[in-house]
C-alpha cells in the first residue's frame, strides 16, 4: 500500500471511529460500497483485527467496545456489576463517545442513578471521537430541578466560579456569546476585580473583536498532540495488505 495513498494516523483514525460506533469489519466493507479508500481501510481493519485475536491481545476501543457486548450478551454479567454501584457520578461528560456513553447507561440502569457533571464549553477532545452532543441532548430533555416531577431526570445549572476574578469571567462570557450562541449559560463570580482590570477589559475587547472577524465555523479550530507511532499489529496489517 502505497503510503502516500493510506496513512497510518488515517487508518488508525478510521478503525477507531468504527468501533466507537460498533461497526465489525464485515459491516464496514459493506458500507464502504464502491470508495476504494475505505474498501483498502475495511481490508486492513479486518487483517488487524485477526492479528490482535491471534496474539490474544485487544486495543483501547476494543476494550469498551467488548465490555457493551459483554454486557448485551451475558445480562447476569450486567446485572452484578450494576449491584456494585448504588451511584455513579461521571465528569466532564461532554467528551465521552458513543460506546462509553452505552456503559454508563448500561450500568446506570438507563441512568437511574447516574450523576453527569460537564460544560459543552469545556468540549476538547473530538479529535479523540467525543461527542459533546451526547451530553447537549440529555441536558436539553431534563427539566430544572424545581419543575421536574418525581422520579423525572432533572439538570442543575453550577454557573457560580469561586476562582476566577470579575474581569475574566466578563471577557470570557463574551467571547462565548461569539462563539456560541447569545443563550448560552454565563458564569457569574463572587471575587472582586483585580488592580489589573484595565489591562484585562482591553484583551476582552481584543478577543471579542478577533471572534467577531472569523468567518470560518469555530469547530474548524482544533487542537494537535504529538506523532505517535503505529500500533505493531496495525503496521502487520498494513504490510499484509500491500498485495492486496
Amino acid at each position: 500500500m502505497d503510503p502516500k495513498l493510506y496513512r497510518d494516523r488515517a487508518i488508525m483514525a478510521a478503525i477507531s471511529s468504527a468501533k466507537d460506533e460498533m461497526i465489525e469489519p464485515d459491516q464496514y466493507r459493506i458500507d464502504a460500497e464502491i470508495d476504494w479508500k475505505l474498501q483498502k481501510y475495511a481490508a486492513v481493519y479486518a487483517e488487524y483485527q485477526a492479528e490482535l485475536k491471534k496474539n490474544n491481545a485487544m486495543d483501547f476501543d476494543d476494550l469498551l467496545v467488548q465490555t457493551v457486548k459483554l454486557f448485551q450478551q451475558f445480562p447476569e454479567v450486567l446485572d452484578y456489576y450494576q449491584e456494585q454501584f448504588r451511584y455513579i457520578m461521571v465528569d466532564e461528560y461532554q467528551d465521552v463517545n458513543s460506546v462509553q456513553d452505552e456503559i454508563f447507561r448500561a450500568l446506570s440502569r438507563d441512568g437511574n442513578n447516574l450523576f453527569m457533571v460537564g460544560d459543552v464549553k469545556q468540549s476538547i477532545y473530538r479529535f479523540r471521537l467525543a461527542d459533546p452532543l451526547i451530553f447537549t441532548d440529555k441536558y436539553e430533555k431534563y427539566a430544572f430541578l424545581p419543575d421536574a416531577r418525581e422520579g423525572e431526570p432533572v439538570k442543575i445549572m453550577l454557573q457560580e466560579n469561586f476562582r476566577s476574578r470579575r474581569e475574566v469571567i466578563d471577557g470570557i462570557n463574551g467571547v462565548f456569546e461569539v462563539c456560541m450562541s447569545k443563550n448560552s449559560a454565563r458564569s457569574i463570580t463572587t471575587r472582586t476585580r483585580s488592580s489589573n482590570a484595565e489591562v484585562c477589559m482591553r484583551t476582552r475587547a481584543f478577543l471579542r473583536s478577533l471572534f467577531s472577524s472569523i468567518s470560518a465555523p469555530t469547530r474548524t479550530i482544533c487542537a494537535a498532540r504529538p506523532k505517535r507511532r503505529p500500533l505493531p499489529s496495525l503496521r502487520r496489517s498494513l504490510n499484509s495488505c500491500t498485495r492486496a
